[in-house]
């Protein structure tokens, strides 16, 4: 993540209670002693409803955030990359008898991921 300034390191889910709440942590382990809290979704009990399958699975999904912003940046960069080496060789196959020029592929695709990354990091 290298232009991002999110706090590094693994984020895990961890599960916690208080009076009257229940709430789903997700937090860094290795940073302080009990890991320091990026988020928390907290549920008030005293209505009797416990934490829904859709807030631990909205809990899984930021926790993972760092993974797939570090796999989002790393395929927007390899698909850059073919995407420039297939257009290369579909140039090079032009010539004076050439009757048309070659259907080259676009960056949309990079482009679209570029501006979701650009979104995660607040730019947007």
């Amino acid at each position: 993540m290298s232009d991002a300034k999110f706090t590094g390191g693994e984020w895990k889910v961890a599960d916690g209670t208080q009076i009257g709440e229940q709430i789903l942590f997700i937090h860094n382990p290795e940073l302080k002693s009990k890991g320091k809290v990026i988020c928390r979704l907290t549920r008030v009990v005293d209505t009797h409803i416990p934490l829904s399958e859709q807030d631990i699975a909205n809990a899984h999904l930021i926790a993972a955030a760092p993974e797939m912003y570090a796999m989002l940046e790393a395929a927007q960069k390899e698909i850059a990359n073919l995407i420039d080496e297939v257009n290369d060789q579909r140039l090079s196959r032009v010539n004076s008898s050439s009757e048309t020029q070659p259907d080259l592929c676009d960056q949309e695709t990079v482009h679209e991921i570029q501006k979701l990354l650009s979104k995660a990091r607040g730019e947007q």
